[in-house]
């Protein structure tokens, strides 16, 4: 499907840095940014501790580039999770026009630890279980029903999708994307919030609230 999309007609690519030079292209972005956050903000300011977790991330995803050259990415990692899986199973993506050559068919046919998008994903699944654990906010063991399944696994594949054609998640599309000055992390956004409020109101449609808790009564 990515190959299929990258042969439609598209817009020319804009580069911050490569137009207007890199520090006035981080400002630029930073502009951007924080009239993004003021707009947000006019809800509610962030506790200390929602300050103090975004400088942890930044921190943490500009190690990861300073470490590895690379920006951080999420999607990625999921997508050769998936590939090997079906490779496991006797499937054979060595000649889809995806995986056929490059870097992606290097990474298939290479280990898991060879590839920096996938070891930063298992720290992630690990880091955060250990924090809804810490928090007692785990929803380890809480009831879902079969409609809250449905839904979950529909959402996993719209955003799977989603993710894998905007090149990225709200990590690599917009994180990683608006940090290195690509104005696509912008475009991102915007669709991912229609997106969420879509989401968000067709949870009830599948036994479930606004936020993350199952709705009390039979499914």
């Amino acid at each position: 499907m990515l190959p299929a999309t990258e042969r439609l007609p598209g817009l020319s690519a804009v580069d911050l840095p490569g137009s207007l030079g890199i520090w006035t292209g981080l400002l630029a972005t930073e502009a951007v940014l924080l009239a993004g956050a003021l707009v947000f903000m006019r809800r509610g300011r962030p506790t200390r501790q929602q300050w103090l977790a975004a400088g942890l991330v930044g921190v943490l995803a500009a190690g990861l580039f300073l470490v590895s050259g690379e920006p951080w990415g999420i999607t990625m990692g999921l997508t050769l999770f998936g590939a090997k899986a079906m490779q496991a199973l006797g499937g054979d993506l060595g000649g889809t026009e995806f995986w056929a050559g490059g870097w992606q068919g290097a990474a298939l046919n290479g280990p898991i630890g060879n590839f920096t998008s996938a070891l930063t994903d298992i720290g992630l699944l690990l880091g955060a279980l250990l924090a809804a654990v810490a928090s007692g906010r785990s929803l380890l063991g809480a009831p879902l029903g079969w409609r809250g399944a449905v839904g979950a696994a529909l959402g996993g594949v719209f955003m799977g999708v989603g993710a894998r054609l905007a090149y990225g998640c709200n990590i690599g599309a917009f994180v990683s994307g608006l940090s290195s000055g690509s104005l696509h992390g912008l475009v991102w956004i915007v669709a991912a919030l229609g997106g969420s409020w879509v989401g968000m109101r067709l949870r009830p449609a599948f036994g479930l609230d606004v936020e993350q808790r199952p709705v009390a009564g039979p499914v």
